[in-house]
């Protein structure tokens, strides 16, 4: 996998994050929707919600299913550090807390993430445009050396 691949993933992850916070904040707003159900709704192929519902449907808690989650999927491996810990933390925060407290501490959570994913899209971008520059001038000087 490519550098540029990476950074588009890790962007995509956190903005998927950053969705899924928002999306349980309404469901236990309005409905009181438990978490494992908002994580199978959010679930699609092998992604990160993918991995997590399948350690559901295994049997799992939430938590452990989060952390399980985030041990094994291969999306998480392009999160920086912080990421990595912001996203065990929220894993650690789900169900446990009354409705009250779970919607306090998913607001902090969503005002984490949305500053990381700002700085995950402005780094890939940037980043981007310099791989593809590098790459460019690299094939060039090739040309230019074979010649």
């Amino acid at each position: 996998m490519c550098v540029t691949d990476r950074l588009r993933r890790r962007s995509r992850l956190l903005e998927a994050l950053l969705r899924f916070v928002h999306r349980m904040t309404a469901q236990i707003s309005y409905a009181l929707v438990p978490p494992d159900r908002i994580i199978r709704d959010c679930a699609e192929g092998d992604g990160f919600f993918g991995c997590c519902a399948r350690g559901l449907d295994e049997g799992m808690t939430v938590v452990r299913a989060w952390s399980a989650a985030a041990e094994e999927c291969t999306d998480c491996g392009c999160l920086h550090r912080e990421e990595r810990l912001l996203l065990c933390e929220l894993g650690g925060s789900l169900g446990i807390y009354d409705a009250e407290l779970q919607l306090s501490a998913l607001s902090l959570y969503a005002e984490k993430l949305d500053g990381l994913c700002a700085a995950a899209e402005t780094d890939r971008r940037e980043k981007s445009r310099l791989y593809t520059t590098c790459s460019l001038l690299g094939g060039a000087l090739l040309s230019i050396l074979i010649i």
